[in-house]
């Protein structure tokens, strides 16, 4: 069957690369898009995580994917797209953004270049589109090599887009200093909240 834009009924849409196979070219989610130039053909499917998409980018060179568009009566600028990074090196980034035409890297446009604080661990990302003012209906995912003089990859899991939620959720949260009756939480905060709701329990 033909794919279908995303819309209003099939949200939150996820894609989690579990059921594509891994490890080549051929193995890519279905009705996604992709582009590149460099040799290996990425970005693929790699069994890293269990089922994770593979960018990778050498000197000059580029990959992307695209989901599915987005259906007309979608507006961005109320989506939020949340989704997990892997790399394994400090230099690497990933730039996500919004396309106008999945076969035209040019229509690129740049919404926030990301990269997991820390090497070979899985870490959690959320953005928004409300500052997006274009046309494009492709949500897209980029590792670029231009204008570089080294070669970069990133691995891409778990993607959530939806809208965005009044309360948007921290990440990064840990305990020290735990004590019987007490401990010191920190979070990175990924709204503009200014108040917090926490909530303890035993364990299990």
């Amino acid at each position: 069957t033909a794919c279908e834009d995303i819309n209003s009924s099939t949200l939150p849409y996820t894609e989690d690369f579990n059921t594509y196979g891994t490890g080549s070219a051929s193995n890519f989610p279905i009705c996604w898009h992709r582009g590149y130039t460099t040799s290996s053909a990425s970005p693929y499917i790699s069994s890293t995580g269990g089922g994770s998409l593979y960018f990778y980018g050498s000197p000059g060179t580029y990959s992307y994917a695209t989901t599915e568009a987005l259906d007309n009566s979608i507006s961005l600028n109320n989506l939020m797209l949340s989704f997990k990074l892997y790399k394994g090196s400090a230099a690497y980034n990933i730039k996500v953004g919004v396309m106008e035409d999945y076969e035209d890297a040019s229509t690129f446009e740049t919404i926030a270049t990301l990269s997991p604080t820390a090497t070979s661990t899985w870490e959690d990302f959320d953005i928004t589109f409300e500052e997006y003012t274009g046309s494009g209906r492709y949500i897209a995912f980029m590792v670029d090599g231009r204008g570089g003089n080294d070669s970069k990859y990133m691995y891409l899991d778990d993607v959530v887009l939806q809208y965005t939620p009044t309360c948007r959720r921290v990440h990064n949260l840990t305990a020290n200093e735990i004590t019987s009756d007490g401990a010191t939480i920190s979070w990175t905060e990924m709204g503009s909240a200014t108040s917090w709701d926490i909530a303890v329990d035993s364990a299990g």
